[in-house]
């Protein structure tokens, strides 16, 4: 991890990619204003890293990054919350058919 390359994509002040700084500082002020209990980790991955696909995960990263609406998002994207969400529908929809016939369910 290059520290020094996370402070200078974090740095406002005048210099060469103050746009993008400012741009970045701003979306992570949104995200944070709209889920203030968030922890964000940033991690540098240097350009000459060895593994297959690396320019192409990052040229994915920067898109999805620079295209992305933090307004739309409702809900954390984890795999956690995603098992409570299938959980809670498979419970719903369960309770759903129960009710409809309870004497036909074979849960008793």
């Amino acid at each position: 991890m290059s520290e020094t390359a996370i402070k200078k994509a974090l740095d406002a002040s005048p210099q060469g990619d103050q746009v993008e700084s400012i741009k970045l500082l701003g979306r992570l002020s949104k995200l944070l204003d709209k889920y203030p209990t968030t922890t964000i980790q940033l991690l540098w991955l240097p350009k000459k890293t060895h593994f297959v696909g690396f320019w192409r995960a990052s040229q994915l990263a920067l898109e999805a990054a620079r295209t992305a609406d933090l307004t739309t998002i409702s809900e954390p994207q984890t795999i956690n919350s995603q098992l409570k969400q299938a959980r809670a529908t498979a419970i719903e929809a369960w309770a759903d058919h129960y009710n409809q016939a309870p004497l036909t369910s074979m849960a008793y």
